[in-house]
């Protein structure tokens, strides 16, 4: 089987079966898979009935769950990860699994076992809530939001035409941050606005007295639901994550239902930042094990 590291000819091929998978999910999200592409040596295999994507780079490498055409596809899929697995000298695995590849090894009674990955677990939140801000729950968050716009005069921009500021942005944002995880964030963002054009993706950036202090990047979903790849924001600043939170959902995304603030890695920080915003749900994720 011949695979090739993913590139931007594949954004059709992960059009074409995304909805089989759960299509809120970044895992079956092309620009998601395409910004860490490089950090996690992402390749891809397509054969008549099957997708394969593999990580091959160090220290999590395995198996995507496969895209397959038709359901008991997956018999054969998991015959050739393991093959393939078994080759390189590597256990056979599929990482940022969801429950529907877990009933589907069930349904094909395929042996596995699983472990719950809670660090890429992904947060949901339903769209009004972030763009309204109402409630009890959100009291914290509107009086954030009220104090920047009480006390900053700005301006609210189209990211496009603006990168550069926000790359700037990103890396001062780095600084006292460095970690694998960071610095592979910024390579993954400035991919993202190289090919800003060739992605369905949209973005907004705020600037004060000429500087961007915040921006951020989503991207519409099926079943009007949204994707926030990145968000980034001047820490110094209050109240300027609640707002760029809350105004973007508001300008680029007014009727979205569902809103996927992807995972917090284990941040501990991120986590409990993730978890202020109420999320109503999660998208859980699992790693499986095959060689059992």
């Amino acid at each position: 089987m011949d695979f090739e590291k993913l590139d931007l000819k594949h954004q059709a091929v992960f059009n074409q079966y995304r909805h089989l998978g759960n299509p809120i999910s970044s895992v079956q999200n092309f620009a998601a898979q395409y910004m860490w592409k490089d950090s996690i040596g992402l390749e891809i295999c397509e054969t008549e009935n099957i997708v394969y994507l593999r990580r091959t780079e160090p220290p999590i490498l395995g198996f995507l769950p496969p895209f397959t055409k038709k359901d008991e596809d997956i018999v054969t899929a998991v015959s050739e990860m393991k093959r393939m697995a078994h080759a390189q000298g590597h256990p056979c695995q599929i990482i940022d699994a969801e429950q529907w590849m877990i009933d589907q090894l069930k349904r094909h009674q395929i042996p596995f076992s699983v472990e719950e990955d809670r660090d890429n677990s992904e947060y949901l939140y339903t769209g009004k809530s972030l763009r309204t801000l109402s409630g009890k729950k959100m009291h914290g968050k509107r009086n954030h939001y009220n104090r920047f716009v009480k006390n900053q005069i700005y301006e609210i921009r189209p990211l496009k035409e603006n990168m550069k500021g926000a790359l700037v942005l990103a890396k001062r944002w780095l600084e006292g941050k460095e970690s694998k995880y960071t610095l592979d964030e910024i390579v993954g963002l400035e991919l993202l606005f190289k090919h800003w054009d060739l992605l369905p993706v949209k973005g907004l950036a705020i600037f004060i007295d000429g500087v961007c202090q915040a921006f951020t990047i989503t991207e519409d979903m099926p079943n009007n639901n949204v994707l926030v790849h990145v968000e980034k924001a001047n820490d110094d600043i209050p109240g300027l994550y609640s707002f760029i939170n809350s105004e973007s959902q508001r300008i680029l995304h007014p009727n979205a239902e569902i809103v996927n603030r992807e995972q917090d890695m284990g941040v501990e920080g991120l986590r409990k930042a993730k978890l202020s915003w109420r999320p109503i749900g999660m998208v859980d994720k699992f790693t499986i094990k095959l060689d059992i």
